[in-house]
């Protein structure tokens, strides 16, 4: 069977859903909303192993819009994202409760 006849018959995630993503050390990753073409697009929720969770805004499976990104660790962001990475404004509160409130430039703070 060549390629582009095994691209025909392959079977593309559309709509809402829930994927779990098992890993080597037996932990799991789950997302939990909207596909188009096989990637994360529009509004979903990922729990990452290590209990840091996203949820907000995807495109073609990055962080992509508004969300909120709570990590393992207690800090969390919650603002524009662009490509994984902070990105527009935004409010990143770190877990001893120092607050960062503004724009945020590949994901570093811009004290401007």
């Amino acid at each position: 069977m060549t390629e582009e006849e095994k691209q025909k018959l392959k079977v593309y995630r559309n709509g809402f859903g829930v994927q779990i993503f098992p890993n080597y050390k037996n932990l799991h990753e789950k997302y939990i909303g909207n596909w188009i073409m096989d990637k994360k697009n529009g509004i979903g929720t990922y729990y990452f192993s290590d209990n840091t969770i996203y949820s907000g805004n995807f495109k073609d499976n990055d962080f992509h819009g508004f969300g909120k990104c709570t990590w393992s660790n207690g800090s969390s962001y919650e603002g524009d994202w662009m490509i994984n990475k902070m990105h527009g404004n935004g409010v990143y509160t770190s877990q001893k409760g120092f607050i960062l409130k503004g724009l945020f430039v590949n994901g570093l703070y811009n004290f401007v």
